[in-house]
């Protein structure tokens, strides 16, 4: 998949751009999570197009970690990623990104 569909000799780099946060919280509270919008520019096999996606952010009970999660679907059309087959099955057009993100404050023990 990822050199023959993804083609990841030619289009290494998969990235994604933040533009704006909708909805943000004003503040976390430790212990707290929240669920907002992020908008922003995905680049894949060297096609970017625009992405709204939820994403959920926990920010530890101590306060010194941050763990942000997102879950998107992208279309390989969308992406011109050729949608793969394997004998006589063929991949959803549709596949399923989850994103995990884990940021510690600055001096924090770990």
């Amino acid at each position: 998949m990822r050199e023959n569909h993804l083609e990841t000799e030619r289009f290494p780099v998969a990235s994604f751009r933040a533009d704006s946060l909708i909805a943000a919280p004003g503040r976390l509270a430790p212990g707290e999570t929240a669920v907002l919008t992020l908008a922003g520019e995905l680049s894949l096999h060297g096609v970017t197009q625009p992405l709204l996606t939820p994403v959920s952010v926990t920010l530890s009970a101590d306060g010194a970690a941050l763990a942000v999660r997102a879950e998107f679907t992208v279309k390989l059309a969308d992406f011109a990623i050729p949608r793969p087959k394997f004998l006589v099955m063929k991949l959803d057009e549709l596949q399923r990104i989850t994103v995990r993100l884990s940021a510690q404050r600055a001096g924090a023990g770990g």
